[in-house]
């Protein structure tokens, strides 16, 4: 991964895109109850589970620096750019990963997870969330149904 320059240091704290980030970090613990804070995290230092909507993600698109790579997918996963690219088509597409604080020198966003809504009965919404823009096929290490606010996605995650 490219070094952070010093002027991308904090990028997340910016105040248009903290309220963005922290909106992404409280819908994925009111989804996942699991993933409450524990008493001693400390958000300056440590990495935060973080669920955007299509239209979240596409705010933030254009405001992420060059140096968190949104070309490269983590971990096999779509990149930053492919998943901006699946917004703009499927407004109601999820995704979810993780956010590293500015204490951290990767600090930015890493998407792990791409929830398609469902039925997806032609498997349309899977193949395009697991086909790169190279044609390459790179299936989930993850794959299962979840329910989100009454609706039924299929939730697709890299590690």
């Amino acid at each position: 991964m490219t070094t952070m320059t010093r002027c991308d240091r904090g990028w997340t704290r910016r105040p248009k895109i903290a309220r963005i980030l922290k909106r992404g970090v409280s819908r994925f613990i009111a989804i996942n109850p699991w993933a409450k804070l524990h008493p001693t995290f400390n958000p300056e230092r440590d990495l935060c589970f973080i669920m955007l909507t299509a239209a979240d993600l596409l705010l933030l698109h254009p405001l992420i620096p060059a140096s968190m790579e949104p070309q490269y997918g983590h971990n096999n996963g779509p990149s930053w750019d492919e998943c901006a690219s699946m917004a703009t088509d499927h407004p109601e597409f999820l995704f979810a990963g993780f956010l590293m604080p500015p204490a951290r020198e990767d600090e930015g966003i890493d998407l792990d997870a791409v929830y398609v809504p469902l039925p997806d009965l032609d498997n349309r919404y899977y193949t395009r969330a697991i086909t790169r823009p190279d044609g390459d096929v790179c299936p989930p290490d993850e794959d299962g149904i979840e329910q989100i606010d009454g609706r039924s996605y299929r939730r697709m995650w890299w590690d």
